[in-house]
């Protein structure tokens, strides 16, 4: 069975123009900088996020495939315009459906409903 497609839009923080990836090995090797000084509700919004999709990741296992996407990127303008996306987090099921927001087991709800799990 085809690991569940979750695309998660919403803004990613960058550090010297480097992509997530990027910045994720550049800490694990030491090299994390400052970067740009964002907001701190912005830089709270991305910590919960991240500790949010590790925690998907890590309760459904394989069973999901997580995608991260900034909406101010061309893919992430695209879905925008295709879901009528206009608030983040948004998250696109399958292509079908998104749940909209910060509320973990309304989320967990609808995964499950598609991984047959309730």
């Amino acid at each position: 069975m085809e690991p569940l497609r979750i695309e998660v839009i919403a803004p990613i923080l960058e550090s010297y123009g480097l992509c997530v990836s990027c910045h994720v090995l550049m800490k694990e090797a030491g090299l994390e900088g400052e970067g740009p000084d964002y907001p701190p509700e912005w830089k709270e919004d991305f910590r919960r996020l991240v500790d949010w999709v590790l925690s998907l990741s890590k309760s459904y296992g394989d069973r999901v495939f997580i995608v991260l996407i900034d909406p101010r990127s061309l893919q992430g303008f695209w879905r925008c315009i295709r879901y009528r996306v206009t608030r983040y987090p948004s998250f696109i099921i399958q292509g079908k459906k998104y749940y909209v927001g910060w509320d973990r087991e309304a989320l967990r709800q609808v995964i499950d409903s598609f991984l047959g799990l309730s």
